[in-house]
């Protein structure tokens, strides 16, 4: 019911996305996520959640190999539009079912996505799977803290999932229950005294 939901919240937002989440602070944010992350050439990069494509801008596309996956339809052919000619792959596919073999990227990225799908545990897991041994997971996104979950962001956040995205995941209950073998390599706060968070996770 979310993903459904998921599409046709998306659908909407499509049209504004860039206007409202690839300029000012997300923009910086972005720029400063991938900017100072080490891409090497001819690495494959998967990057789950592509939406409108904002995230490409910041990553080296003439030197690795991009796949991009979003469920969006509506999100997804803006992206085929803005990046058609820049060997981009573009798929069609649930975060949460991943048609990939296991051991497949070299980095994989999951750029404000845990916050959208059902299940950002089974999301996050199936990015470990087709994440090779060595390689990279680059999370941007928003977290609640364990320790710090407000009466007004408990009650907000079901209106706040009406639109999309939901502001009480936690990143630690989530890395609790992963069923590969990783390790955080870097966590870094971005915007909004930390809601929004960069972290690098090493698969061994």
């Amino acid at each position: 019911m979310l993903n459904m939901w998921n599409r046709f919240i998306y659908k909407c937002w499509s049209p504004w996305y860039n206007v409202l989440f690839n300029r000012g602070k997300f923009m910086k944010a972005r720029s400063r996520i991938f900017s100072s992350y080490p891409f090497q050439d001819s690495q494959h990069i998967l990057l789950i959640g592509v939406g409108t494509g904002a995230d490409l801008a910041h990553i080296p596309l003439s030197t690795v190999k991009v796949t991009g996956i979003d469920l969006s339809l509506d999100m997804l052919h803006r992206a085929v539009k803005r990046y058609s000619h820049s060997g981009v792959h573009f798929l069609y596919m649930d975060a949460e079912h991943m048609a990939f073999q296991d051991d497949t990227y070299h980095v994989t990225i999951l750029s404000l996505i845990l916050s959208v799908v059902a299940s950002p545990a089974q999301a996050l897991n199936e990015a470990i799977r087709v994440t090779k041994p060595g390689g990279d997971l680059i999370v941007f996104d928003k977290f609640t803290s364990n320790k710090k979950r407000y009466g007004l962001q408990k009650l907000l956040s079901p209106f706040v999932r009406l639109l999309g995205t939901d502001i009480n995941v936690s990143f630690e209950n989530l890395v609790e229950n992963v069923e590969g073998d990783i390790e955080i390599i870097q966590e870094t706060p971005i915007m909004f005294n930390g809601m929004y968070r960069k972290i690098v996770l090493r698969k061994k």
